[in-house]
């Protein structure tokens, strides 16, 4: 639905832009050529850089040092959920270069001021319980952990584990923990992330069963005089950077592997096989069939993995292994990394990591859009996975990384109609 402040579907209000210094801030709106702010499923922290053409010659009066921060409130006018505000920590200057007489241009980069901590903290202590409750501490309690005021989605474990912190960072104790979560359904798919709401410890699985936030159309055609909401809807962009690589998928472990286990006390090996294929049904996916088809020449050991464990030799320590997670994990992983597109849409702060979208392109030699003519290779449920957020003083736009893990039709009956 448009909104009344929206006047087109891009449309944006930068309400505030500051750099603070000690006790000085000085609002750069009218300096900003670009700013983009970046979020990442696989990553723990929220990234971006603001592009200045500075007449102030802030460089040298503030000066400009790398400890400064970026206060931002920036909106997509009147939006239900779409207001993106922080405070953020200035840590590189780039790409100076001078604009004539009077101007400077010059890129910084900023990061969420927890990446700081992370940076700075170190950890030397034991850390036990569910792994859902571990995560909480480090992120919220811990006094060398992120002690944040950030918001966090926790979604409770069923398993625990325990371990001595040798002097890691915050997020390495996190990463560690990550590796061996398995929820209360017994899936073994984790993530740690930040994205707009704040921070995130839910799984993979968790996250497909989201609802669809957008519908978004690649169809070649902008029909005249859209209104705002089917313009929200327009894909200007889609490309591909690869479409397939089954070498990777197979040493990834995204069809079947393997684990081979050697126990210290006992002498003894054990090994066990995961088949994601048949574990498929079993599982919450974006869309309704397989990546892979049934004859998938795919053998247990092209994805093996060995661990040693020791479960009697730490008294009180139990089983710290992956041995628990690491074949469905490794599977899960990998099927995420498999069918990645990026596209470019108008962009709104509603839109953020970890959202599912649907998205329906056409053949390209189609001339009438019917059913008939839908791509069911590149169409279907996607989980955004990246998201950079483009703002110039007149617009925004998206620019999305999204992947689906399974198709919208079955692949094996494809290949027989063709």
């Amino acid at each position: 639905m448009a909104q009344d402040g929206v006047t087109f579907a891009g449309d944006v209000s930068i309400n505030a832009v500051e750099l603070i210094a000690g006790g000085s801030k000085i609002d750069i709106r009218e300096q900003i050529s670009f700013i983009e702010f970046y979020e990442n499923l696989f990553s723990p922290f929220i990234t971006g850089k603001v592009v200045l053409q500075d007449a102030q010659d802030l460089v040298n009066r503030m000066p400009l040092i790398g400890q400064e921060l970026l206060r931002v409130d920036i909106e997509t006018p009147d939006f239900p959920g779409g207001k993106f505000t922080g405070t953020f920590y200035i840590f590189k200057l780039t790409e100076r270069v001078a604009l004539g007489d009077t101007k400077l241009g010059y890129t910084l980069h900023f990061i969420n001021t927890d990446a700081v901590k992370d940076r700075n903290n170190s950890l030397d202590s034991a850390k036990k319980g569910f792994c859902s409750n571990i995560v909480k501490d480090l992120v919220m309690d811990d006094p060398k952990g992120f002690k944040t005021t950030k918001n966090l989605k926790i979604t409770p474990t069923m398993n625990g584990t325990r371990f001595v912190c040798n002097r890691w960072s915050p997020m390495r104790a996190i990463d560690y923990v990550t590796e061996r979560a398995i929820n209360e359904k017994g899936i073994a798919d984790y993530l740690f992330f930040e994205n707009r709401e704040g921070y995130n410890f839910v799984g993979l699985s968790e996250l497909y069963e989201g609802n669809i936030i957008q519908e978004f159309i690649d169809d070649n055609e902008t029909p005249a005089g859209a209104d705002i909401e089917a313009s929200y809807r327009k894909v200007s962009k889609l490309f591909m950077h690869e479409g397939f690589n089954f070498f990777e998928r197979l040493k990834q472990g995204m069809f079947v592997n393997k684990l081979t286990n050697y126990d210290f006390t006992t002498k003894t090996y054990t090994s066990e096989h995961y088949n994601a294929q048949l574990e498929f049904e079993n599982l919450p996916h974006l869309n309704k069939y397989s990546l892979a088809t049934p004859e998938v020449i795919a053998n247990k050991d092209a994805s093996s993995f060995f661990l040693h464990t020791h479960e009697n030799m730490h008294k009180g320590f139990g089983d710290t292994s992956v041995e628990g997670s690491i074949l469905q994990r490794s599977a899960q992983m990998a099927t995420a990394r498999a069918f990645v597109l990026n596209i470019e849409v108008p962009g709104r702060f509603d839109y953020t990591v970890g959202k599912v979208i649907n998205l329906t392109t056409y053949r390209r030699e189609a001339t009438d859009k019917d059913t008939d003519m839908l791509d069911p290779m590149f169409s279907g449920n996607y989980l955004i996975s990246g998201i950079g957020h483009n703002i110039t003083p007149k617009a925004h736009t998206c620019s999305m990384e999204i992947f689906k893990d399974s198709m919208i039709i079955d692949l094996g009956k494809l290949r027989e109609s063709a």
